[in-house]
């Protein structure tokens, strides 16, 4: 009997043996166990433990990265305040590398203090481009999510998760990507940053397209534009710069005086091209039902081919033109102004 009892006390010895195992080489490897980490740092405010769970520097350096591409591809420039704003009129300057270790530092920062202080440093009363990545960049958002799926392959793991955006009332899909670091996993990317980026742009716009549909109109009723004219010295062999004086008739439908608007007329040719853009900035009072005239130069360059073809496109019959407007103000302070992405 004292044989069997130590026989099976061994194999019990054993059993206990290999589940701690398990629980040590598998269960601290799981996806589960390193959210639980992330969630316990920031209910402790444990930057150290944080840092052990989430390779921060990778982490910030890839949301630059592609927060960068994304401006490269888009339409945005001069958006939202600090650093971030200047981004995408310094990419056309070629200065981005100076700026992006600044913003990975700021990042890393604004990580670090969501832990530290369990917030992050953006106002949730506004839609910048900053308090977008900073929205998304914040893990705190998927510590409780329901809706994950896991993927697994080799030694990288992903977590997908579906959360709900109520700025545009739908579900977005974000993948975490963790890796295998020592005995334990660690949160190392976003990877889908960049189609998520380009979802929310596309989001945006369209909820700015709807917001901005009626104000234009109401800037179509108040401010309309006709007997738009042309004229320009033709030029000798001596000439390389061709002014073009543009005329147009300015009315005032409503009944508040204006003092300032700014709109373009875009120019186009009989088979529908585009010519070029005549942008109009004018602090000008036109008083209600009046009409005032406007003239407005601009210089073509002849040896410059684009500039040619505009001149030779002008000189034809059959030009059109579209009116966009972007800001009326009227001297009692009143406005029609168009928003903006993510302002």
């Amino acid at each position: 009997m004292k044989k069997i009892f130590i026989i099976i006390l061994i194999l019990v010895l054993l059993l206990l043996g290999l589940g701690a195992g398990y629980y040590y080489f598998i269960f601290f490897k799981t996806p589960t166990y390193t959210f639980m980490q992330i969630k316990k740092a920031y209910d402790t405010h444990d930057v150290e433990l944080f840092k052990k769970y989430v390779d921060v520097d990778s982490f910030c350096e890839q949301v630059v990265d592609d927060y960068v591409t994304w401006i490269s591809q888009s339409d945005l420039a001069d958006t939202g305040t600090d650093v971030w704003s200047e981004l995408g009129s310094n990419i056309a300057k070629g200065m981005i590398g100076l700026m992006k270790p600044q913003m990975v530092t700021e990042m890393k920062k604004g990580l670090l203090d969501s832990v530290e202080n369990n917030s992050i440093n953006s106002s949730s009363s506004q839609n910048t481009l900053k308090d977008t990545i900073s929205g998304v960049s914040n893990l705190q958002s998927f510590i409780n999510s329901n809706s994950v799926s896991t993927v697994k392959n080799g030694k990288i793991t992903t977590l997908k998760f579906t959360i709900h955006n109520d700025q545009y009332s739908t579900n977005l899909e974000i993948d975490l990507l963790l890796r295998e670091s020592g005995n334990h996993l660690q949160v190392v990317k976003i990877s889908n940053l960049l189609d998520y980026l380009k979802t929310i742009d596309h989001l945006e716009q369209e909820r700015i397209d709807d917001l901005n549909a009626n104000i234009t109109n109401n800037m179509q009723e108040v401010l309309s534009i006709s007997n738009v004219k042309y004229e320009w010295t033709e030029p000798d062999e001596w000439t390389i710069y061709v002014d073009v004086t543009f005329f147009a008739d300015f009315k005032n439908n409503g009944n508040k005086p204006i003092d300032k608007f700014i709109l373009s007329l875009a120019l186009y040719d009989s088979s529908g091209n585009k010519i070029t853009d005549i942008d109009f900035d004018e602090s000008n009072i036109i008083k209600s039902s009046s009409v005032i005239k406007i003239k407005i130069n601009k210089e073509f360059d002849i040896y410059d081919s684009n500039d040619k073809k505009a001149l030779d496109s002008l000189q034809k019959q059959g030009v059109t033109y579209d009116i966009k407007y972007t800001y009326i103000h009227f001297t009692d302070g009143s406005e029609l102004k168009l928003y903006k992405k993510f302002e």
